[in-house]
């Protein structure tokens, strides 16, 4: 090995260095491969070191100029411009190693009486040892002489000893490949290489890629070669150099690895953008990517139950009666079936088969276009304001070695997940970014794949060749759908007109609003006047008047029912008790027949039926946007007739919404036994009983076969609920009769078990 060491005062941005060779007695040979310069596709002759890696680029790089050889060499290049560019050699203020060579001396040298020497000398049209630093030239020092070519050409040559070894012979790589290796993608290539004579020098083992590779191929210290394949590879033929080499020569093995054209699954949740709050959202398993034919898959997925609903799952288009005719689709709202007494369960199953084999009925095909739809998922997603803005993943899972599998369709293979990746990822097949693969499962359930305990079985082993790419639900940002207070959607925030539209809502409901979903849900957002996080209150109301009278600006609310107010109803009379000013009431009521309202204070009381409920608005009404319930204790209005106090909001004056308390005492007007809640049940349900008159009552439940099982008696005046746990009857259909006076009435209930 011939190394170069240089001292520099400054930085250097070109040179040029040549070395003669002389007596040797023969020649010698510049070994090749070795080091990184010359750059591929030409040879390799020179190594740089530490940092002299890479500064002389700009001009071509390192130049070596062979056509001298055997006799010497010249190797030079430039840098940066004026010795300060970016790729200098930099300052060593000591001997640093920069350059080496590996020269190769005949075994047959002879004439070795001055040993090896090497001379700096003349080259032309190069000239002199030359070195650049900014605009000067300056001529380097060789074994401590200056220029020995021109000014010293006497200076002594630097000398070495040298020892003849005993004959040695180059290793023979005897097993090189005579054909391509062919492999799938997602498994690796393997050759292991062997050389003669074993009793020579020890092989250093060493590799190129020929072709541009995803993942660079190795060698180790045995000879085993190892290419692992990445997906996008697929269908291509990439060639490798394998050097073995010793101190005698080297030899060298050209080999194809052939990657036979099949294309791994790529599976994928669909990620929805801007997804509408208390609306259904479709979700797709899609088939990405995948050059095989599909027997049945088995996916199972978890998702966030707090925030998504599941509803159904139907087959995909292309697998369905309009597509192939697959012959079975199920879903399940657990892991392991129905998830029973805990749904939901936030994990759901679906599975497929295409060919049920139960008659001469078959599918018509088995594959799916890639981006093809595999399974169409349905969720609700809640309409619980405090996730407006958030993602929702919804995402692959493993229990078992089945989950998520994909069988052929002899159902001899089963192909199982390979890896694994969340959303942000752009191509599993060529892109690394965001996998979460983990075979390792030190969990009961798994996101990052099938264990590695699944990759072996007693009779077929599964394959891991599915790539498995999670998606989720976007719930949309509120403020991107519209700005707060502009409730009819006129681009003019906190004006009359949305104080009437929200007038109307509180009187009709959601019927006030435009009956299509997208302008529903904008001006559902929109309503926000106050910006509590909360849509659709009587809060938002006084605030949204307030900003409309001048009396306030539209500046979010930060202390949403952090004060109270109890509400009284009393005998048809309603009053509230409270510590602060009030702003507004929304109250419902549950009628029968005829009624009259009679508004008792200075507010605005206005009022709207549907269906037997009546909506009750106390505000400020349009006139005088100021008016407000004082601190304290305030009649209302007053209702005759069959009514019964149902809910009740209430909103101080800054549009706070304040936490009710409600105290109501409502006779009824006749005896009534209510239907039990729930129904059916288990094993507790709750019966129903109004006594307009103080009375001592009888409940009897008798099971089908007319048994009397449970029996309670009393004296009371008003309502009554009677609790029954049945925890020691059988399930089944049950009857429950009360009897009071002359007055009896019986019902019939269900106990599932």
């Amino acid at each position: 090995i011939l190394e170069v060491y240089i001292t520099n005062s400054g930085p250097v941005s070109s040179m040029t260095l040549g070395f003669e060779f002389r007596n040797l007695g023969g020649s010698f040979d510049l070994v090749t491969p070795y080091g990184n310069k010359p750059e591929p596709p030409k040879p390799l002759y020179v190594q740089e070191h530490g940092d002299a890696i890479g500064t002389l680029t700009v001009a071509g790089g390192l130049h070596v100029n062979v056509l001298k050889v055997p006799d010497s060499i010249l190797i030079g290049g430039s840098g940066g411009d004026e010795g300060n560019g970016p790729t200098n050699l930099p300052i060593h203020s000591v001997p640093t190693l920069c350059y080496s060579m590996k020269i190769f001396i005949s075994a047959n040298t002879t004439e070795m009486a001055d040993g090896f020497c090497v001379d700096n000398i003349f080259f032309p049209p190069a000239g002199a040892w030359l070195t650049e630093s900014g605009l000067v030239q300056i001529a380097p020092t060789f074994n401590g002489q200056e220029n020995a070519s021109l000014i010293n050409p006497d200076a002594p040559a630097v000398c070495f000893d040298l020892v003849q070894r005993p004959p040695c012979d180059p290793p023979q790589i005897t097993n090189c490949p005579t054909a391509s290796i062919k492999v799938a993608p997602f498994s690796a290539a393997a050759w292991n290489f062997d050389y003669s004579p074993v009793d020579g020098d020890p092989v250093n083992w060493s590799v190129q890629a020929l072709d541009p590779v995803v993942n660079a191929p190795t060698i180790d210290a045995d000879g085993n070669f190892a290419f692992a394949i990445a997906g996008s590879e697929a269908g291509t033929m990439k060639s490798f150099r394998v050097i073995a080499e010793n101190d005698c020569g080297l030899d060298t093995c050209d080999l194809s690895v052939e990657l036979i054209g099949i294309m791994p699954f790529v599976v994928q949740i669909e990620k929805t953008h801007n997804s509408l709050q208390g609306n259904y959202e479709y979700v797709s398993i899609t088939k990405v990517n995948g050059s095989h034919e599909i027997g049945g898959f088995d996916f199972l997925v978890a998702y966030d139950a707090s925030a998504l609903q599941f509803t159904s799952a139907q087959l995909g288009a292309d697998l369905g009666p309009s597509g192939c005719g697959w012959e079975y689709f199920t879903f399940r709202y657990g892991p392991q079936g129905n998830c029973g007494g805990s749904c939901p369960s936030g994990m759901l199953r679906v599975v497929a088969i295409a060919d049920a084999n139960n008659g001469a009925s078959h599918p018509d095909c088995f594959t799916v276009p890639n981006g093809g739809e595999l399974v169409s998922l349905k969720f609700y997603v809640t309409n619980d304001r405090l996730y407006e803005c958030q993602y929702v993943p919804i995402r692959f899972a493993w229990i078992d070695c089945g989950d998520n599998g994909i069988s052929n369709i002899g159902g001899d293979t089963l192909l199982i997940s390979a890896k694994v990746f969340e959303f942000e990822n752009t191509d599993p097949l060529i892109d690394p970014a965001f996998e979460i693969t983990d075979t390792s499962c030190y969990f009961a359930i798994s996101y990052g794949g099938a264990c590695s305990d699944c990759d072996v079985s007693d009779k077929y082993s599964p394959q891991r060749f599915v790539l498995f790419w999670n998606g989720g639900i976007d719930i949309v940002c509120a403020d991107s759908i519209d700005a707060p207070g502009d409730l009819n959607l006129n681009g003019i925030g906190y004006e009359i007109a949305d104080a009437v539209l929200y007038t109307n809502y509180f009187l009709r409901g959601l019927a006030a609003l435009n009956p299509n979903p997208q302008i529903r849900e904008a001006q559902i957002a929109a309503s926000d006047a106050n910006q509590d996080g909360t849509t659709l209150t009587v809060g938002d109301l006084v605030y949204l008047l307030r900003v409309v009278v001048g009396d306030a600006l539209p500046f979010p609310k930060l202390s949403p029912f952090a004060n109270s107010a109890s509400v009284s109803f009393n005998n048809g009379s309603l009053s509230t008790e409270s510590s602060v000013e009030i702003g507004a009431l929304h109250l419902t009521f549950n009628v029968t027949g005829d009624y009259a309202i009679v508004n008792g204070s200075d507010m605005t009381v206005i009022s709207a039926e549907f269906n037997g409920v009546l909506s009750v608005l106390v505000y400020s009404g349009l006139d005088d946007l100021s008016k407000r319930l004082s601190a304290g204790h305030n009649d209302l209005f007053s209702i005759a007739g069959d009514v019964e106090l149902l809910s009740v909001s209430v909103s101080d004056y800054n549009g706070n919404m304040l936490t009710p308390t409600i105290g109501k005492s409502v006779l009824p007007t006749e005896f009534r036994l209510s239907q039990n809640t729930p129904n059916p049940f288990n094993p507790v349900t709750k019966i129903g009983l109004d006594l307009p008159v103080a009375s001592d009552w009888t409940l009897d439940i008798f099971n089908v076969s007319g048994q009397l099982v449970k029996s309670y008696t009393g004296h009371n005046q008003g309502h009554t609920d009677i609790e029954w746990n049945a925890l020691d009857q059988p399930s089944g259909v049950y009857f429950y009769k009360a009897r009071a006076g002359s007055w009896s009435e019986t019902r019939k209930m269900l106990l599932l078990k």
